[in-house]
């Protein structure tokens, strides 16, 4: 009996114990309350500093109300992110955090406005945090953005080479200096995640051109500046305005540097600033209707065009091969073939294929290939092959022109009659009728019955069954080869975990984070340069990725962002091997 009463204590103990973690789990699911926080306490006039509102036990949708400050400009940066606990499948905690980015434009000391909320009816008010600004030391503008066009106008299919600089100051303090690829290190690991470049994302930035300048404030003041060059090829498809896109370029200006006791050299801390340069006026105009001849087939730029063909004597019919070769100063890869079926000259002597010429670019020029026949055999020549093209520097259209071919057409031939033989030559035996009916040509019986089939041995198998099996493991080689080489995404993907991996060997939160975003943005194939967490988040969710994944990738990119950004610890070789971690998961996930 107390056996069995302590059993029944025991039960009731276990579900009064059951009951109480359930209603605590519960209560804290339902806490709600609001925060906010700054990365940082301290700027300067103009530097960006984020902030952070954290919403406990309120859904995404929520979203924070504030009034604004005077010399203060508080805008949202990308979209909410969740990140919820879950304990024996309850919820034990739910949060949301918007992010905005402040910017002070005049020094003082600002007491960031109350953000509030509605959530089931009840309103609540965060904190307000305090950020002091200083005025900007007397060093001169640190980093600076800027776009150039050679031109304010250009033609519809007319190649343009646009410029984007980024102008950083000299780091030099009297027992550091930082060299110009040192300076341009920072920017790809610390800024380029954070910008968006525009037009601009297509730019080759691992070899940018760098040159020196000195340049002066609005004080005549002078200070030094590494230049940075990256020049891109573009070609407007559409007439208006030229879009460049949006252009908000981000550097993490070094302020403090710190030596390990190894002698290794890091940055400690640094100003981020943000730029946005002023855009060029470019206005791209129509191609004209006046003028245009009737050959025209797009071409802009100015250009020349040389004919060859082969063989040069054939019958009325037979095949020649017309090989056009075109030159000029425009886009070789949007040129498209001449219109051979508008030269009349041409159609009226040769029959002319109607498929469309692809053609290939071979240095210099892009040749076009095509298959032409004689209809007569009194054709002497193939003609001159006109290329018309638009030239945008005189506004006109132009006409080129190859020179004729000279080629002999031959009548059709026939078979030759049989001729007799010559004076003198045996004279084959006439042809003698048989009485007895057809002869034998064999008349060893025996040799008749015989079997006179053909034995196959074991070697002819062999080759017989393994030569298809032979051509067919090369073809499936061959096709994956050329599917490599050709298509960009599949080599991306395919490279994602090894550069990724790579990436890791280095102990720092850059490092981790650009390996993290790097190997998304490849599976994915976009600009890796200008993605940022937002954007990363928003791919996977987009591709159907489970919530657990983009909740581990979310989580592991903000305390990235805290280590960098905020001074938060946890860095070196454990971010290292969290970054790994995401990693698998994410190939877990299967996106590549």
């Amino acid at each position: 009996m107390q056996a069995m009463a302590r059993d029944i204590l025991s039960q009731r103990g276990r579900i009064v114990m059951a009951l109480c973690i359930a209603a605590l789990c519960c209560s804290h699911a339902r806490a709600q309350s609001i925060r906010a926080e700054l990365s940082q306490s301290t700027a300067v006039v103009s530097e960006p500093v984020m902030l952070r509102i954290i919403v406990a036990g309120a859904d995404a949708d929520s979203q924070p109300a504030f009034s604004p400050i005077k010399d203060v400009s508080i805008r949202p940066v990308g979209r909410p992110s969740m990140n919820r606990m879950e304990v024996n499948g309850q919820v034990v905690r739910s949060d949301v955090t918007h992010h905005f980015e402040v910017n002070a434009r005049a020094a003082g000391r600002y007491t960031l406005p109350a953000f509030t909320i509605d959530i089931d009816g009840r309103q609540y008010t965060s904190n307000r945090p305090t950020l002091n600004v200083t005025a900007s030391p007397v060093t001169g503008p640190l980093f600076l953005t800027e776009v150039f066009s050679p031109r304010e106008k250009a033609y519809v299919g007319q190649p343009i080479t646009v410029t984007l600089q980024l102008v950083v100051q000299k780091y030099q303090k009297s027992d550091f200096t930082l060299t110009a690829e040192q300076m341009w290190t920072l920017w790809r690991q610390y800024g380029a995640a954070e910008s968006s470049l525009g037009v601009f994302s297509q730019g080759d930035y691992n070899r940018p051109t760098v040159s020196e300048e000195q340049r002066v404030d609005e004080r005549g003041v002078p200070f030094d500046y590494f230049v940075y060059r990256i020049d891109l090829s573009v070609v407007p498809t559409q007439s208006g305005p030229f879009d460049f896109g949006q252009i908000e370029i981000a550097y993490n200006y070094p302020v403090a540097f710190q030596r390990d006791i190894f002698g290794s050299v890091s940055m400690n801390r640094a100003r981020r600033l943000r730029e946005t340069p002023k855009l060029p006026d470019l206005t791209i105009l129509p191609i004209p209707n006046e003028g245009r001849p009737a050959d025209y087939n797009g071409a802009v730029g100015r250009y020349r065009i040389s004919a060859a063909a082969k063989p040069l004597s054939v019958p009325v019919g037979d095949p020649i091969t017309l090989s056009l070769r075109i030159r000029g100063n425009g886009s070789l890869e949007a040129l498209s073939a001449p219109r051979l079926d508008r030269v009349d000259a041409l159609t009226r002597d040769f029959e002319i294929p109607s498929d469309s010429l692809a053609g290939s670019v071979m240095g210099a020029e892009k040749v076009f290939t095509q298959t032409i026949r004689a209809k007569r055999d009194d054709v002497r020549e193939i003609p001159a092959i006109p290329f018309s093209f638009f030239d945008p520097d005189s506004g006109k259209f132009f006409t080129a022109k190859s020179d004729p071919i000279p080629i002999k057409v031959r009548p059709t031939g026939l078979l030759e009659r049989m001729t007799p033989p010559a004076a003198g030559a045996a004279t084959p035996a006439p042809l003698a009728a048989l009485a007895d009916g057809l002869e034998a040509n064999e008349d060893d019986t025996a040799r008749l019955l015989a079997d006179q089939r053909t034995g196959i041995g074991p070697v002819t198998w062999v080759v017989l069954i393994g030569m298809p099996i032979v051509y067919l493991v090369v073809s499936i080689i061959q096709a994956r080869s050329a599917r490599f080489q050709n298509d960009v995404a599949l080599r991306r993907r395919s490279g994602a975990l090894g550069k990724a991996r790579k990436l890791l060997r280095q102990p720092d939160a850059e490092s981790a984070r650009a390996a993290v975003l790097g190997y998304i943005a490849d599976c994915f194939n976009v600009p890796a340069g200008g993605l940022t967490r937002t954007d990363a988040v928003r791919l996977l969710s987009e591709r159907h990725v489970p919530a657990s994944t983009i909740q581990t990738v979310d989580s592991f990119l903000t305390r990235v962002e805290q280590i960098s950004y905020g001074g938060a610890t946890g860095g070196g070789d454990s971010l290292s091997g969290t970054a790994g971690s995401v990693l698998d998961v994410l190939e877990s996930a299967g996106i590549r």
